[in-house]
């Protein structure tokens, strides 16, 4: 093993939410205060051996390797999309493809979902699959191996989790529609031009539904872009600074310990706003106002 530090969010996607110098604010929510100016995306939201397991009695970071090897393509991806080199290959077949698949990794990686991939996992019926999945030459739905081995073996538990569950649990199936339904949008209304985000960054409106993308979604790819899915299609427009200021505080809302951004008094303006809400149970109609904009 040669790796320690095991991201659940990738290195190459924070980079999108740095300052020039490369650096980027951390606000910890769990004390109430920022952390120390130093971060830069290589330090922050990661793990230590998060994805380490024991294989045929040895520890292993192989997990870890694998990420790096898919990591790849969708950070070419996003590249692509933060280099405004888009048009056609973001909002194509293969580019909502591509979105899909990172948001299956991604979901399944969060540390702030362990209770809910447990819950999942266990009353998952597997016999569905039949002859359409092997795993260690087993037929996953055909064997009783691969349940026995979900509920007393936590090294495959969590391989199962990371890389088979994303592609079992969230459906790919392209369709016809699914150009209109998938907008990309600059952020840049001159006041809140710095979009932030967190240890839980993909923004769902119904968590249930997310699996069959049924559900709208928003994805911040930098602090000035960021991908909307909508079941229906959305609807063209160009967000205003009051849509803005309510993204960030629902990002700050919904962030599970770790509140990410560039700039640090915008993070501090956003926080004050959010805790000030005069309502009960402002991150829901925080919710509601955002995701009816889409």
């Amino acid at each position: 093993m040669n790796s320690v530090n095991h991201h659940y969010i990738p290195k190459f996607y924070l980079l999108g939410f740095t300052s020039d110098n490369g650096r980027i604010q951390v606000y910890n929510k769990t004390y109430c205060k920022f952390e120390s100016d130093k971060h830069t995306p290589k330090t922050v939201l990661f793990e230590k051996n998060l994805n380490t397991i024991k294989m045929k009695g040895k520890l292993t970071d192989d997990l870890e390797k694998l990420y790096g090897c898919i990591e790849t393509r969708f950070s070419e991806y996003v590249s692509l999309i933060r280099n405004r080199e888009i048009n056609d290959e973001i909002i194509s077949k293969e580019g909502i493809l591509l979105l899909k698949q990172y948001i299956a990794f991604q979901f399944w990686r969060l540390p702030c979902f362990d209770a809910y991939a447990d819950e999942y996992m266990a009353s998952l019926d597997l016999s569905k699959f039949g002859e359409k999945l092997i795993i260690n030459e087993n037929y996953v739905g055909k064997t009783k191996t691969i349940k026995e081995m979900l509920k007393s073996d936590s090294g495959f538990r969590h391989y199962f989790r990371c890389f088979i569950l994303p592609l079992i649990s969230f459906d790919f199936t392209l369709k016809d529609d699914d150009l209109s339904k998938w907008k990309y949008h600059q952020i840049n209304d001159g006041v809140w031009n710095n979009l932030p985000c967190s240890d839980n960054p993909l923004l769902i409106e119904n968590f249930t539904e997310v699996h069959s993308f049924n559900a709208k979604i928003i994805f911040p790819v930098s602090n000035t872009q960021l991908i909307s899915y909508s079941p229906d299609a959305i609807k063209s427009r160009t967000f205003d600074a009051t849509f803005s200021t309510k993204l960030c505080m629902l990002i700050y809302a919904q962030a599970n310990k770790y509140f990410i951004g560039t700039n640090k008094e915008q993070m501090k303006k956003v926080i004050d706003l959010y805790e000030n809400i005069p309502i009960v149970d402002a991150v829901f109609f925080l919710k509601k106002d955002v995701f009816d904009s889409l």
